[in-house]
């Protein structure tokens, strides 16, 4: 190990003597970077979801100017564009919240995950 002051940095025997020969801490590793990587599927996934309803929702506006009448027609289409888009985007941070606060203990250490569930109903389990 390299001296460094009263610090010592870790080198490669370290990792071979210590870390690797406890099979437990190879199987808490696994399993910690296979809940790192279930979550990150999962938030992934509901991002894209999101951004597919969000550009649908961009598409129609074109359509709803194509209907108005007169510049208050349109002044009120696009308040109702934004308003939808604020709350579509205010749903959307809080069910990202939501994942990431339910994550699997192994990754936030809160064991606040129901026992049984699973990984946003995909079929995954931790």
């Amino acid at each position: 190990m390299a001296e460094h002051g009263r610090w010592r940095r870790p080198d490669r025997s370290d990792l071979e003597h210590g870390f690797f020969k406890n099979g437990e801490n190879i199987s808490r590793a696994l399993d910690f970077y296979k809940s790192v990587a279930c979550t990150c599927a999962d938030l992934n996934s509901e991002a894209c979801e999101f951004m597919n309803k969000r550009i649908e929702e961009d598409m129609k506006l074109p359509g709803e100017f194509m209907k108005c009448k007169t510049p208050v027609d349109a002044a009120q289409a696009q308040v109702r564009f934004f308003g939808k888009m604020l709350a579509d985007y205010t749903e959307e941070s809080q069910k990202m919240m939501r994942l990431m606060l339910n994550a699997n203990p192994a990754i936030t250490g809160s064991g606040r995950r129901p026992s049984g569930s699973t990984s946003r109903g995909r079929g995954r389990t931790e």
